[in-house]
């Protein structure tokens, strides 16, 4: 259904459960695979959006990543960058009332 995070971790049970299951390893390492590169692809996509200033649409990519890989750094830190922009931009703002 699109839920790789869900598959790999599903696969990764099997994979306990039945260690001599190549079919489960192979499955396993597919989606780890699958994961890998649809990370890869909304990171560069979000750095794509922040650098053409499309924070709305770097914001959803990043968060792409998170969804699929909750451990991968340079969009976690990405996000924060972007928070960190808004509120300086708030603050900004704010002092020019």
């Amino acid at each position: 259904s699109g839920d790789l995070a869900t598959a790999a971790a599903q696969w990764q049970v099997v994979t306990l459960l039945a260690p001599g299951d190549e079919t489960a390893r192979r499955e396993l390492a597919a989606v780890r695979a699958a994961i890998a590169k649809e990370a890869r692809e909304q990171l560069a996509a979000g750095q794509s959006a922040l650098a053409a200033n499309d924070v709305e649409r770097a914001t959803h990519a990043f968060l792409r990543v998170l969804a699929v890989d909750p451990t991968q750094p340079d969009a976690a830190k990405a996000l924060r960058e972007i928070d960190r922009r808004r509120f300086t931009r708030i603050q900004a703002d704010r002092a020019a009332k």
